[in-house]
């Protein structure tokens, strides 16, 4: 095979990869070749990741060629310029990250969180420390040591916290992860912080005016309600409705508006 042969061939290769096999190649054959690039004092930078701590290649080189332009595919895929991730790849690379994992990982992250609102992105970048920007958002699906389940969970976590923030709730991380232990989503999420934004300063005030015990009803008193069935927090709406509707009547705008949204009755 000729030089110029050689060169077309791999052309996926760094120049000065190709000239040292190249060279290699014409004294001693292919084997003592691919033998010389890898014992080549260039080689991690030629290959970045791709030596194991034993010297060991992780890919063969066109394996690993295309499992790079694999990563830069995918995140051109979504309109990122791939040449801000080489970082990221090399360790995708350490971590033998597969394409197919690394794409379900990137558009899992890029449908949900870097097309969301920006408390949503906030909260995910916070969860993260990352900036926040798609860009900075989306590396952390390049993170190897981040399992899919894991990322999967600080999306929904994010999702929870941002819809809560959305609608002036600033729920602390407790209050969010048992939101997402019950299985809740975002559309879910949005329509019970909804509900919570109109129904939450009613019950306070009837709070205060009514006496409680507790002086005021807040968004985990709702959720405590609402969201886990809690029988006290249950009562102390009912109560509060029951007074408010004794002293003002059933027809009270107050009264109205608080069994509208929630559904209760008198006992």
């Amino acid at each position: 095979m000729t030089p110029e042969e050689l060169n077309i061939m791999y052309e996926w290769m760094p120049q000065d990869a190709r000239d040292a096999y190249r060279d290699a190649y014409i004294e001693y054959g292919a084997d003592a070749a691919w033998a010389a690039v890898r014992k080549d004092a260039r080689y991690a930078q030629w290959f970045p990741g791709n030596l194991t701590e034993d010297g060991r290649p992780r890919y063969a080189e066109n394996q690993y060629a295309a499992v790079r332009q694999s990563y830069r595919d995918i995140i051109t895929s979504v309109g990122l310029n791939p040449d801000i991730f080489e970082e990221q790849f090399t360790n995708l690379i350490i971590g033998e990250v597969a394409p197919n994992e690394f794409s379900s990982r990137v558009f899992a992250v890029y449908d949900r969180v870097a097309s969301a609102s920006e408390e949503i992105k906030a909260r995910f970048s916070e969860a993260n420390q990352t900036p926040i920007t798609t860009e900075g958002i989306l590396a952390s699906a390049l993170d190897p040591d981040i399992g899919t389940k894991i990322l999967e969970g600080q999306i929904d976590y994010a999702e929870i916290a941002g819809a809560g923030d959305e609608f002036g709730f600033n729920l602390d991380m407790n209050a969010v992860d048992r939101l997402v232990e019950t299985g809740m989503r975002l559309d879910e999420a949005r329509g019970v912080f909804g509900q919570a934004r109109q129904l939450v300063p009613i019950l306070d005030t009837l709070a205060a005016r009514h006496n409680d015990p507790e002086d005021e009803f807040d968004i985990n008193d709702f959720l405590a309600s609402d969201i886990y069935k809690d029988p006290r927090q249950s009562y102390r709406m009912r109560r509060l409705i029951n007074a408010e509707r004794a002293e003002f009547g059933v027809g009270g705008a107050v009264v109205g508006n608080a069994e509208s949204l929630t559904g209760l009755r008198q006992a």
